[in-house]
């Protein structure tokens, strides 16, 4: 049932809302009421079910994560623009931002002048330590004298392989024909001719340089036999050695002790004895074997290319025991003809350094001169062709 003014038009939509259900209404059934009319009209309308519209339910894209559930909100409880910065204090509104600037102003108000001078230290500043003059003194010009040093050293190696370029050194590297493809221990000479031999072994290393320095301040020469990849290491070394008129022996590549096969010996030779001349343009024919061994290999493959196979007949031990006894070793045993064996590398040879001086000392007060081993072995030619 449904009321109706007079005079309006009842649409379907209006009467489905009075109602309260769904219904369709006909055209015939639209309709209006004269104003002239019942005051109140009573219509019945026919009724009819809701059809069934066969329609899709909408789709929409699915979320890839689901979305978490929002609780609920809290009220936010509206502030006056005035309380967003004070605190309620009894009946009172103190300014939080207020107070904290008092308080800054109060913590950093200039201190009166006399409160600062009070608080400052009346004592004067302690004196600094005294330190001795002389002593300072001394500590620099060490310093100084190591530097100038230094600065020499440089200045010998650089003219040193200026020399070598310009004016390839005349130096034997080669033992003369009756020694080639021996093996030697000693070079015999007459009781007359005091000369002997140093030889230096596996090098070049650190202490090379202060050795050179040594002999050539005696004016004295010596044989030095290189390890390969000492040398590949210390080229410049390898330069200075020849260029100050010292001989270069080959001591193998690595210093082999085990036994090595003919392929293995070869190798460990001969690319010694060419990087010695891609380095210096000299060929050495002088080989030691490492350790003084005879059998592993080493040795019998360097005499089978005509190499001289140099031993020793003096042991320095300068990697066994002190300064004292290495300069004893070498001095009460010298004798003419003598090779004596040293090192200038493989470790640390602070001894060796420190005994040479005084072996070269006394030798010479003696009356010995020290030479290559070619020149000592040209001597003893020499000696042996006059004697015949």
């Amino acid at each position: 049932m449904a009321f109706v003014s007079p005079g309006r038009a009842i649409a379907p939509r209006e009467v489905s809302r009075r109602l309260g259900k769904p219904m369709v209404v006909s055209g015939r059934d639209r309709f209006s009421v004269a104003p002239s009319s019942l005051r109140r009209l009573t219509l019945t309308f026919r009724l009819f079910p809701t059809p069934q519209l066969n329609m899709k339910k909408p789709t929409f894209p699915r979320v890839p994560y689901p979305l978490a559930p929002q609780g609920k909100r809290r009220p936010v409880k509206r502030r006056r623009p005035i309380e967003k910065h004070c605190e309620p204090l009894g009946k009172k509104l103190v300014s939080t931002s207020l107070l904290n600037l008092g308080f800054l102003l109060l913590a950093f108000r200039p201190m009166p002048q006399e409160m600062l001078q009070a608080t400052l230290p009346q004592e004067e500043a302690s004196a600094l330590p005294t330190v001795e003059i002389p002593r300072v003194q001394a500590v620099v010009a060490r310093h100084a004298q190591t530097s100038l040093q230094q600065v020499d050293r440089i200045w010998d190696n650089t003219q040193a392989q200026i020399q070598l370029e310009q004016n390839p050194p005349i130096v034997y590297h080669v033992a003369p024909e009756a020694f080639r493809g021996q093996t030697v221990y000693d070079v015999p000479l007459p009781s007359q001719d005091r000369v002997v031999a140093l030889t230096f072994d596996d090098g070049p290393w650190s202490n090379t340089p202060e050795i050179l320095d040594i002999l050539r301040k005696h004016n004295a020469h010596a044989t030095f036999f290189v390890i390969g990849r000492h040398a590949e290491n210390n080229p410049d070394l390898l330069r200075r050695i020849v260029a100050e008129g010292h001989t270069l022996g080959n001591h193998s590549w690595n210093h082999r002790y085990h036994p090595v096969g003919t392929a293995e010996a070869m190798q460990e030779i001969d690319r010694t004895s060419e990087f010695i001349y891609e380095v210096t343009g000299v060929h050495t024919r002088f080989f030691r074997p490492p350790g003084g061994n005879l059998t592993n290999g080493l040795a019998a493959h360097a005499a089978g290319q005509d190499y001289a196979v140099m031993m020793w007949s003096l042991d320095s031990l300068d990697y066994a025991v002190s300064v004292p006894e290495i300069v004893s070793n070498v001095v009460d045993r010298a004798a003419p003809g003598a090779v004596i064996l040293l090192h200038d590398g493989g470790g640390n040879r602070a001894r060796t350094v420190a005994a040479l001086p005084q072996i070269l000392d006394r030798l010479e007060a003696e009356g010995y001169r020290f030479v290559t081993l070619p020149e000592m072995m040209e001597l003893s030619v020499s000696r042996r062709q006059k004697s015949q």
